[in-house]
């Protein structure tokens, strides 16, 4: 029963800390905001644009969200 409380507790936190996070970038998205979107990112990351794809560090990654966010500005398309 110990082993299965330390699982379930395991699971709800790993839940919550995701959705925290999804919700975090869902928001830097939306606000085209690519420095705290490109804190979430790790040391390097693959990044695939129209414009560009590979590997590439996080500030080259930024630079290049910056560069699509000026031509694709979100839209929010929620309904009310």
């Amino acid at each position: 029963m110990k082993r299965f409380l330390t699982l379930l507790f395991s699971i709800m936190t790993l839940s919550l800390y995701a959705g925290n996070e999804s919700d975090k970038i869902a928001l830097a998205i939306q606000n085209s905001n690519t420095t705290e979107l490109s804190n979430m990112f790790n040391t390097s990351i693959e990044l695939v644009t129209p414009g560009s794809s590979g590997v590439t560090n996080r500030d080259q990654a930024r630079i290049v969200l910056e560069n699509f966010f000026k031509k694709h500005v979100p839209v929010n398309k929620c309904c009310s």
